[in-house]
């Protein structure tokens, strides 16, 4: 595996959340029917989210430095909620609270809460470091306090290649 420093790891991430990630780009369309953000390629890392479906997806997140392995993130969102807002709708107040992830931490996805527009609230719960993070994601009808967004990660440590070093 091709050395490199946390520093890096984390500037990599800042970069790729500001300029390739899901809310600040467009996918593009896989011929097997998936989505794929990337890939990023920046300081020799290079990083792809694949995923698939609308209301209810699967994804995975990677990063990689040269031909080694660095993360492999899987996670899960879905509309879990009854609303009269398009799913389009949700997704694009979701991209508004993804924005202001703390760059310190890149690998949280959001603030901790934040008001979005459409009468949505925005929660994020992080927990771990950047070895052993896990975000647990939700929106809820600031009217009635009913949940209709959830996203969830885990991770498969056999996956992770970050050194214990950095």
């Amino acid at each position: 595996m091709e050395n490199f420093t946390r520093e890096q790891l984390v500037n990599f991430c800042v970069a790729y959340r500001l300029k390739g990630s899901y809310e600040n780009r467009d996918p593009i369309d896989l011929p097997d029917g998936r989505k794929q953000m990337g890939p990023f390629i920046e300081d020799g890392f290079t990083g792809v989210d694949t995923y698939e479906g609308t209301e209810k997806f699967e994804g995975t997140f990677t990063i990689s430095r040269g031909e080694s392995l660095i993360l492999e993130a899987r996670y899960q969102r879905e509309i879990v909620g009854e609303t009269e807002l398009t799913t389009d709708q949700i997704y694009t107040e979701l991209k508004k609270a993804l924005r202001e992830f703390p760059r310190d931490k890149p690998w949280v996805r959001g603030p901790k809460s934040m008001e979005l527009g459409h009468g949505l609230i925005y929660t994020n719960t992080p927990r771990g470091g950047l070895s052993d993070f896990k975000n647990l994601e939700k929106i809820f009808l600031r009217q009635t306090g009913d949940e209709i967004y959830q996203y969830i990660d885990w991770r498969e440590q056999e996956a992770w290649k970050i050194p214990t070093n950095i």
